[in-house]
């Protein structure tokens, strides 16, 4: 009698076993694929992330370039919002929204009014700005302060 229940169960863990082995298999192929699946998507979402920057790149061109041929109406003509535009302007390089707008129009683009960017002075230069104490351009408290009010503002302690 022994015997047979110690078969039993020895049949029954075999059983158990092959049931194990088999979701351990299935888990194994399942997660393979997840993986394959996961890599698929990046590498789609890289393709689309590279799209999407080349076509933001044609727009910033092509505002760009409308807002050096119409800039008082470029906004309104592209449906898009002023702040659009200038972001187009700076985005776009210079170089290939001026050679686009020679080849449009046949002459140059104009010129930029005012000073070029990166023209003015730097803040340590600039007349009238004393250096803190340390020597740095440090825009710290307010000068003028007094032993009522060390920052130079009032205090806000309800008294007139």
């Amino acid at each position: 009698m022994a015997s047979r229940a110690t078969n039993e169960t020895i049949a029954e863990l075999k059983r158990r076993q092959a049931a194990e082995l088999e979701a351990l298999t299935d888990v194994t192929a399942a997660s393979g694929t997840v993986d394959r699946v996961r890599q698929r998507r990046a590498d789609a979402l890289e393709r689309l992330d590279a799209d999407v920057r080349d076509a933001e790149g044609r727009e910033d061109m092509a505002l760009a370039v409308l807002a050096v041929l119409r800039p008082d109406v470029a906004a309104g003509i592209a449906d898009v919002t002023a702040a659009r535009v200038r972001q187009a302007q700076q985005r776009a390089p210079v170089e290939e929204v001026g050679a686009r707008v020679q080849e449009l129009t046949g002459a140059a683009p104009p010129r930029r009014r005012g000073r070029p960017r990166g023209a003015g002075r730097p803040a340590a230069e600039t007349p009238g700005r004393v250096p803190a104490a340390g020597g740095s351009y440090d825009d710290g408290p307010i000068a003028g302060g007094s032993p009522d009010m060390p920052d130079g503002l009032p205090s806000n302690d309800g008294n007139p």
